[in-house]
Formats: structure tokens, sequence, C-alpha cells
């Protein structure tokens, strides 16, 4: 099968036989990220595809294909039912407690106790002298282990709001069962022991 490259795929298309023939390479590389296989599209490719097929079944409604799949999730390509988990997902009978961050690791100390701190945004009060390698110090010293990135093992989640008001991606994802979000401000009377 020819691959074809982005600077080959359609930006619009001028009629029906245009529509068609991106709808087939739109279900073929579908098939194949789905399936097994290999795409005959670059990525690049796929996303202009995935946007002229609407676009043009938006502008010309009597001539949609009647098997057309682009409002099925992977272009009809996924698979489809009920999906097996491997770990249970929480819910609102088996969640834990959401008041008390996550349990420590054993044998730590401190005010952190062997618990994952992750850090994001510009510190404020009387941590916003510290860069990032200086509060990971910080975070060790009372006995954290700082972490990158919001995860299952995340207990604090240090995040001084936002001037837009709108939260980082990491406070929305701290937003999961067990995760405290503290304000830098909260985060220095927490280890204050352990500051300077």
């Amino acid at each position: 099968m020819k691959s074809l490259y982005a600077d080959e795929a359609p930006a619009g298309m001028s009629g029906r036989d245009d529509s068609e023939a991106a709808l087939g390479r739109l279900r073929d590389a579908s098939r194949a990220y789905y399936g097994e296989g290999d795409s005959p599209v670059d990525d690049a490719t796929y996303d202009r595809l995935r946007l002229a097929v609407p676009a043009w079944e938006q502008a010309h409604p009597a001539e949609v294909a009647p098997d057309s799949p682009t409002g099925l999730v992977g272009d009809g390509a996924a698979p489809a039912g009920d999906v097996a988990h491997s770990t249970r997902l929480l819910g609102l009978d088996n969640g834990r407690n959401m008041k008390e961050p996550r349990e420590p690791r054993p044998g730590a100390e401190g005010p952190l106790a062997g618990r994952t701190v992750v850090v994001t945004g510009r510190m404020s009060g009387p941590l916003e002298a510290l860069g990032r390698s200086e509060m990971n110090a910080l975070i060790e010293r009372a006995g954290g282990k700082a972490g990158s990135g919001v995860n299952s093992r995340t207990a604090y989640l240090v995040c001084a709001p936002s001037p837009s008001g709108k939260p980082s991606s990491k406070a929305v994802k701290a937003e999961e069962p067990g995760v405290t979000v503290l304000t830098p401000e909260a985060f220095a009377e927490l280890v204050a022991d352990h500051l300077g």
C-alpha cells in the first residue's frame, strides 16, 4: 500500500470522489492503528484527513456516506464493549478517607514521613525565594520524596493559585482521591522546622 504524507493529504475536498477517497484512507489508517499493521499515512496526514472529512460532511450533509465512521470512536475501528481493568477503579463505595493524605512509606520520619510531594508553579510567601532544586531538598529534609508528576503515589501537591484563576493541569489531576493540595504558605507551615 502506498504511504501518503502530509503534503499529499487534502486540506479540503472538491467533491464526492475526493470525500470517498479520503474516507477510505481514514478507515485504513484507523484499522491499522487499532489493529495490527502499519498505517498507510503519517500522523500529520491522519490529522489533516480527520479534519477535512468531517468539514466536508458538515458542508455537504446530503452527500455524507451512510457508513461514514467520523462520528464513531476511532472512526469505528476501536474495540467495542466493556474494557477489563487490571485494577479496581475508585468509586464512592471503595474510596478511602479523602481528608487524610496517603499512608507514608514504612520507616520514614518527619512531617512528610516518606510521602511523595509534587511542586508546581511559582512559590509564594516563605517559599518565594526557593527554586525547584531547593524545594526538592526541603521535601527530602522533611522526610518526603519529591515527585515530578501527580500520580497514584502522590500525597501532596504544593500549588500556588494562578493569577487567572484557572487551575494547572497538575492541580486538575490532583482532584483524584487522596491527593491533598496545599498552598505554598500551608506547606511552609507543615515543614516549618526544616526551613532554612
